[in-house]
């Protein structure tokens, strides 16, 4: 190999090791998710329901969750001796957990969410005596706040884990907002074999930045036995950045490398001197 031939070669390798490096410093970043970030927690993760109603907030990447208030919490039971027990949920029993972002199929879109759950705050009934009726219920709001240009296009209503032991046991969660979603997820008993998860969900006409939102739970039976239900969850599907022009078309590696070495090659014969014939 001659020496013109194989500076040429050596020429060519480099540039090709640029164009490389140039393709994978370049490549389009996909969306990245921040951690979960709780204000007013005592955990970074999670939070009890009364922290929340007492000023606490999650915050899941673009999307934070505020302005807690307890609505209605009440407990009721009534026994076999026609006493009444009333009481409430202790609001310190229930946790609340973010749950992380999750990537779908469009590189701009993501599922994050809430998770509602309890060991002991939603079981009936909670006296030992005999029962004849007993009934919880629980709705508490909070507002969506989405930031950064994001949307929140679509939401989906899933009941988690849950035990009855009665034929007229139930238990229903709800959730409503101002956008007119009016997600309900219901479970009653019809056989001890609880393995489906019921869930609702809505697509949004239009993308929201804010929403204020009701979970309602309410739960009882008519007959001894038990019920306990021990999570929920709330998903959101969210669009970040929706408004950003579409990306311009980006040369394949395979033509713009042949451009290049065509570029090169002609650079080349500039700089060799001309040979003489004679």
């Amino acid at each position: 190999m001659s020496r013109s031939t194989n500076t040429l070669v050596k020429y060519v390798k480099g540039l090709m090791y640029a164009v490389a490096s140039t393709f994978i410093i370049s490549s389009p970043a996909h969306v990245s998710y921040a951690s979960i970030v709780t204000s007013g927690c005592v955990n970074n993760n999670s939070c009890t329901l009364q922290e929340l109603v007492d000023g606490g907030s999650i915050n899941i990447d673009d999307i934070v969750f505020n302005n807690w208030q307890e609505i209605e919490n009440f407990l009721y039971e009534l026994d076999a001796n026609d006493d009444e027990v009333e009481d409430f949920i202790n609001l310190s029993d229930i946790f609340v957990f973010g749950i992380d972002a999750v990537a779908t199929a469009n590189p701009n879109e993501y599922i994050l969410g809430l998770q509602f759950s309890s060991e002991i705050a939603w079981t009936l009934p909670q006296q030992s005596n005999d029962i004849q009726e007993a009934e919880l219920e629980l709705d508490v709001d909070y507002d969506v706040t989405a930031s950064n240009g994001a949307l929140i296009t679509a939401a989906e209503l899933l009941l988690g884990n849950r035990v009855l032991e009665s034929d007229d046991a139930f238990v229903e969660v709800n959730l409503d907002s101002s956008a007119g979603l009016n997600l309900q997820v219901y479970d009653e008993f019809i056989a001890p074999d609880f393995d489906a998860v019921e869930s609702d969900s809505d697509t949004f006409a239009t993308g929201l930045t804010d929403l204020t939102l009701t979970s309602n739970v309410q739960a009882g039976t008519f007959e001894s036995g038990s019920l306990s239900l021990f999570d929920f969850s709330l998903n959101l599907t969210v669009q970040a950045l929706p408004t950003d022009p579409e990306p311009e078309p980006v040369p394949t590696p395979g033509n713009f490398l042949f451009m290049v070495l065509g570029i090169s090659l002609l650079a080349f014969n500039k700089k060799r001197k001309p040979t003489s014939n004679s």
